[in-house]
């Protein structure tokens, strides 16, 4: 048995160490991500989650496949669309914006895991590169990646094409695991036949110290946007405490019961996920560097990128915001109605987003060419007329622009007479205090220029 948070990190490892887009096809210069997650137990479950976003790529097909006893029931919970759905916005994600393609297939694991337990998969007319097993049980995982093997290469004999790499992951329950000698020898029949086997979960390592410490660089980074001034060592206690929080102190899988995406990290506190997340998906922006400038080292490129702001970067950004919606999404997020907007944005102690409703006006699609001017107000009535300018604005520039009007009201209602006789002094101080409120009035540059 294991802390919940103790599985989610692992899959967090899995999929850094192992990345998808290493293990893609490619046909008609269209990339297929095809993954296959057997099992959706906490692990499982886990893998889900984080393949969906770990899995958005530019120009490619994110296709997830999820094999269980209870698939189907699974597949029906987190596409509910019912008020007490916990996914609400993955329905619409999947099927109107086409962030994946998913299938859920019920197989008999309790009866067989052998050619016709296995047989509802269709190893003829389906492909899947990237495997996770993860039934609960050593001796189960082994038998599925033992009548995989079997299967795909039976499945390429008969004729059918294979593109790309393919791994089978199998995951090292925390229970008990596969004596070395069966790992050898499965190894050694997956090479036999050129799939890849890849035991994960319950060693530490690299991996590990790794993910931790570009994590905290990220954290860090962040919190230099909106401050300058912070201090690496209180900012760096303050993940550490995060970390502990969300994935340390996490309920151990017995106390929890039945597998319930609900109680399974749901909610708006992911301060030091979201940190680990972002760095599960650097090696596919570096792959798309390494596509963009074959002979070049990827991280070059991608600073690169970064200082001239060109076509590559505008790329990587956009990838990175649909990457971090596909993210947010599965935290339990949706995006607010213009109702919700005006009611709960910037009220209650709220900004942007509601973490208790768990609403965020960010959770929208980003273009790679428009890009907006400082008439916020002018360009914000041309989209709603549709009188737009050329580059018609994407859904996250109408959602900057739509912040700007929220926020406009609210300040609309502050008397700014009544705030500059509250401020009584007669020193230097004071009357530059006065002067910067009064630039913030006119929103004029500088304004929060003290002296």
């Amino acid at each position: 048995m294991a802390k919940i948070g103790e599985y989610r990190l692992k899959a967090y490892e899995l999929l850094y160490s192992r990345p998808i887009c290493e293990y893609s096809e490619t046909i008609e210069k269209k990339k297929r991500l095809n993954i296959l997650i057997i099992g959706n137990g906490w692990m499982g479950n886990e893998i889900f989650k984080a393949s969906f976003w770990a899995g958005q790529f530019v120009n490619s097909e994110l296709n997830i496949t999820v094999a269980s006893q209870n698939a189907l029931e699974y597949g029906a919970q987190i596409l509910s669309t019912k008020p007490e759905s916990s996914l609400p916005a993955l329905k619409m994600y999947v099927e109107q914006k086409h962030y994946a393609n998913l299938r859920f297939i019920n197989i008999d694991i309790e009866k067989s895991l052998d050619e016709t337990g296995l047989a509802p998969l269709d190893f003829v007319n389906n492909r899947y590169n990237y495997i996770v097993i993860s039934l609960g049980n050593a001796e189960h995982n082994w038998l599925a990646a033992t009548e995989l093997i079997t299967q795909i290469s039976k499945a390429k004999e008969g004729g059918v094409s294979h593109f790309g790499k393919s791994i089978i992951n199998i995951f090292n329950e925390f229970s008990i695991e596969i004596d070395r000698s069966n790992r050898d020898d499965l190894i050694n029949y997956g090479s036999e036949n050129d799939i890849e086997i890849n035991f994960f979960g319950n060693e530490t390592g690299k991996t590990e110290k790794e993910l931790n410490r570009i994590a905290m660089n990220i954290n860090f980074a962040y919190a230099m946007k909106y401050d300058q001034r912070s201090n690496k060592s209180k900012v760096d206690e303050t993940f550490e405490k995060s970390r502990i929080a969300e994935f340390v102190d996490s309920p151990m899988d017995y106390e929890v019961g039945d597998v319930s995406v609900v109680s399974n990290f749901i909610g708006s506190n992911y301060s030091a996920d979201s940190s680990f997340a972002a760095v599960v998906h650097i090696p596919m922006k570096l792959a798309i560097c390494k596509e963009a400038v074959p002979d070049q080292d990827p991280l070059d490129t991608l600073k690169d990128a970064i200082r001239r702001k060109n076509n590559l970067y505008r790329k990587l950004v956009a990838m990175e915001h649909r990457r971090w919606n596909a993210y947010i999404l599965m935290r339990g997020f949706r995006a607010p109605t213009v109702q919700e907007e005006i009611k709960y944005l910037y009220h209650e102690g709220n900004t942007h987003q509601d973490k208790k409703r768990l609403l965020h006006i960010c959770l929208c699609d980003c273009s790679e060419k428009v890009s907006l001017e400082n008439n916020f107000d002018r360009l914000y009535h041309e989209w709603i007329e549709k009188k737009c300018p050329k580059d018609f604005p994407s859904e996250l520039d109408r959602a900057s622009l739509r912040v700007h009007q929220l926020t406009k009201i609210l300040s609309d209602e502050v008397d700014v007479n009544k705030i500059l006789e509250s401020i009584r002094g007669d020193c230097i101080a004071y009357n530059n205090f006065k002067g910067s409120i009064k630039k913030l009035e006119n929103d004029e540059d500088h304004s929060l220029v003290l002296y």
